[in-house]
C-alpha cells in the first residue's frame, strides 16, 4: 500500500509538473488503496490480528490461486529480466544493501529486544535477507516506472542472497548461542 501510494503520488506529480496545479496528497492513498493488491494484505493482517480462524471449505480455492499466482509471477519477472538489461548503478546498489545488510540487522536487533526463540529469530533474519518480492517488478512494469533498477536490484539481490543467507544464520547463531538444527 505504501508503494503503491507513492508511485501514484509521484505520477501525479509529474502530471502537475505539466498542468501546474498542486496534486491532493490524499488522493494516491485512495486510489491504492482501491486496488485489491493493497487492500487484501491489510485485510489478511487484520484477519489474522483479530483471530478469525480461516475456513476450511476456503482452502482448496486459495491453494489453487497461490499455486498459479507464484507461478506466475516468476514466468512474469523471469520475461521482464529478459527485456531489461540489468545495470549496476548507485540505486540498484542500494536497494541491494537496505535488504541484504540493514533490513536484515534491524530485525535481528528487534528480536534480540523482544527474545525471539533462537529458531523463529534465525528464520525472522533468513527471511528479512530474501530478494525482493517478483511482484515489485510487475507493478514497477505496469506503472512504467523504476523497471530496469528494480529489476537490477532484483538480480543482484537474488546471487548475492547465496552468500548472505549463510552469514546471516552465522552471525544470528553468534548473537543467540546455539540454535537447534543449525550447524555452522
Amino acid at each position: 500500500p505504501v508503494g503503491l501510494s507513492l508511485m501514484n503520488a509521484g505520477n501525479d506529480a509529474e502530471l502537475a509538473k505539466k498542468g501546474g496545479t498542486k496534486p491532493n496528497p490524499w488522493k494516491p492513498v485512495l486510489h491504492a488503496l482501491a486496488q485489491p493488491v493493497a487492500w487484501a494484505p491489510i485485510l489478511a493482517v487484520v484477519w489474522v490480528i483479530i483471530g478469525i480462524p480461516w475456513p476450511a471449505w476456503a482452502s482448496p480455492s486459495f491453494d489453487l490461486i497461490k499455486g498459479a499466482n507464484a507461478s506466475m509471477a516468476v514466468f512474469a519477472a523471469g520475461i521482464t529480466l529478459s527485456s531489461v538489461k540489468v545495470t549496476v548503478n548507485w540505486q540498484a546498489i542500494l536497494g541491494v544493501m537496505l535488504k541484504l545488510i540493514v533490513m536484515p540487522a534491524m530485525l535481528l536487533i528487534v528480536g534480540l529486544i523482544f527474545k525471539m526463540s533462537p529458531d523463529n529469530l534465525a528464520m525472522l533474519v533468513v527471511a528479512g535477507a530474501l530478494p525482493p518480492a517478483f511482484s515489485g517488478i510487475i507493478i514497477a512494469d505496469q506503472n512504467d516506472t523504476y523497471v530496469a533498477t528494480g529489476t537490477s536490484s532484483l538480480a543482484i539481490s537474488v546471487v548475492l542472497f547465496m552468500a548472505f543467507c549463510p552469514l546471516w544464520i552465522w552471525i544470528t547463531k553468534l548473537c543467540v548461542g546455539n540454535i537447534p538444527g543449525v550447524a555452522i
